[in-house]
C-alpha cells in the first residue's frame, strides 16, 4: 500500500502545470528570450564554480555564492514553471541580493576577507543589504535608488507575509491553496 499517495498526486499536478508554462513560454516570444537568458545566466555561473580552478581563497568565497546563485535560479525556475510563484519570487529576492554582494565585491574585492570572516555582529554593522545596495548606488552615482525599489517590491510581494503578497496566491482573485497556472506570473 502506498502511504504517500497525495504527495504523488502533488507530483504530478506540478508536472502536468510545469509542461502547460512551458508551452506558455513557447508560445511567447519574449517569454522565450528571457527563459534563455537565465538559463546563459546559469549556464556562467555553473562554468565559474565548477569548471573555473579557484586562484585564491577569495576566489572560492565567490564560488561558494555562485553555488547559491545557481541553487537559487534552478529552484526559482522549478517552483515557478510548477506553480509556486510566492516561493519563487522569494528566491528571486535572493538572487538579487546575493547579486548585489557579488558586484561590491568586484569593486571591493579587499572586503571579501572582511565579509567572510566577519560574526553576526560585524555583519550587520557593514554587510546589511541596505548598505551594500547604498554603496552600489554611490559607486554607480544612482540617485533612484533602483536596487531598493526592487528588492523592496519582492520583499512585500514574497518576502515577508503581508495583505499585498497575498495576491501571488490568488487565482481568479481567491486565494489558492498549493501550486496553480498564472500566465501572468509566469510572464513576471
Amino acid at each position: 500500500m502506498d502511504e504517500i499517495v497525495n504527495l504523488r498526486s502533488l507530483k504530478d499536478y506540478e508536472e502536468k502545470l510545469r509542461e502547460e508554462s512551458l508551452a506558455i513560454i513557447a508560445a511567447g516570444p519574449d517569454l522565450k528570450e528571457k527563459m534563455c537568458m537565465i538559463e546563459g545566466g546559469m549556464d556562467v555561473v555553473m562554468g565559474f564554480t565548477k569548471e573555473h580552478k579557484k586562484l585564491s581563497d577569495d576566489e572560492l568565497t565567490l564560488q561558494y555564492l555562485g553555488i547559491r546563485l545557481f541553487n537559487d535560479a534552478a529552484a526559482s525556475v522549478r517552483l515557478g514553471l510548477s506553480g509556486y510563484y510566492q516561493v519563487a519570487f522569494l528566491l528571486v529576492r535572493d538572487i538579487l541580493e546575493v547579486g548585489f554582494l557579488l558586484d561590491f565585491f568586484r569593486t571591493s574585492p579587499e572586503k571579501i576577507r572582511e565579509w567572510k570572516e566577519a560574526d553576526h555582529k560585524a555583519l550587520m554593522k557593514s554587510f546589511r543589504p541596505v548598505q551594500i545596495r547604498g554603496a552600489l548606488d554611490a559607486r554607480d552615482g544612482f540617485k533612484e535608488k533602483k536596487r531598493e525599489v526592487a528588492y523592496k517590491q519582492l520583499s512585500n510581494y514574497a518576502g515577508h507575509a503581508t495583505y499585498r503578497g497575498f495576491r501571488i496566491t490568488m487565482k481568479d482573485g481567491l486565494g489558492e491553496v498549493g501550486p496553480f497556472l498564472n500566465k501572468q506570473h509566469i510572464e513576471a
